[in-house]
Parts: structure tokens; sequence; C-alpha cells
């Protein structure tokens, strides 16, 4: 059996148009970004709502809940879950305009941050590479 290079179909999902995918490539195209943006910081700011979307509406943070749950994470869902919880109960129009202000307004006792750093992202990537592997290795090998 050849090995699969995981890295390969991650780049692969990074550059498909999130439409063509399978549900499977979805779930690992969510925890892939959350993955590399959680590392970097930003990963809240790149899943919020856009402008033109209703600001107490965070589907993609709840996609990607239920996409780190699917790989095998359900402890880290669940925080991703509290925290979606948090910034969907802010009424429209608190804050300066700004992130920063908005999650002040949202998060005074700054629970998000306690949140986050309960998440394991090490074990995030582990569960990711597995999910990945049992999941995608064979359309990884239809494609070459």
């Amino acid at each position: 059996m050849q090995d699969t290079d995981v890295t390969d179909i991650w780049n692969r999902l990074l550059s498909t148009p999130v439409h063509l995918m399978t549900e499977q490539e979805r779930i690992v195209h969510a925890v892939n970004v959350f993955w590399i943006d959680f590392q970097q910081g930003g990963w809240l700011y790149n899943v919020a709502p856009d402008l033109t979307e209703h600001q107490q509406s965070w589907d993609r943070l709840r996609f990607l809940a239920a996409a780190v749950a699917a790989i095998g994470a359900p402890d880290v869902a669940e925080h991703l879950t509290k925290i979606a919880e948090i910034v969907e109960r802010v009424p429209e129009g608190l804050g300066d305009g700004t992130w920063g202000g908005f999650l002040e307004s949202v998060d005074p006792q700054d629970r998000i941050s306690a949140l986050e750093s309960e998440i394991d992202i090490d074990a995030v990537y582990e569960l990711l590479e597995a999910y990945t592997v049992a999941q995608l290795s064979n359309s990884a090998s239809d494609d070459q």
C-alpha cells in the first residue's frame, strides 16, 4: 500500500472551490484551515460572518465545530460551540466597529481566550491526519 501524503490532499483542497467538494473534503478543508489559522492567530475572525451576513449567525463556526467533531475531537467541538454561543448572543451594533471592539463587547470576561487555551491543537492535527487518510486517501490516488 502506498503512503498517502496528507499535505498533498490538504493543498489540493485549499485550491478547490468549496461547492465542488464532497462532504468529507469540506470537513477536512474546514479543520485544516482552522488548524493553520489557530496557530497563526485570527482563526475566529476568519470564521466570522461577512458584513453582508446576519451577524448573529455564525454558520462557519458552527460548521467548523461539527467538522472537528466528525474527525474525532468532541472536546474541541464543544469549546467551539461555546465560543459560538458567546459571539452569537451580542445584539447588533455593539462595539466600536473594529474586531477588537466587537470582542470586548461580546466577551468582557475574556471567556473566549480561556476556551482557546484549552484546545489541544496538536491532537486536532493528529486526528485530521488520520481522518484524511481514512476518508480521502483513495481520492488522492485517483487524482494521479
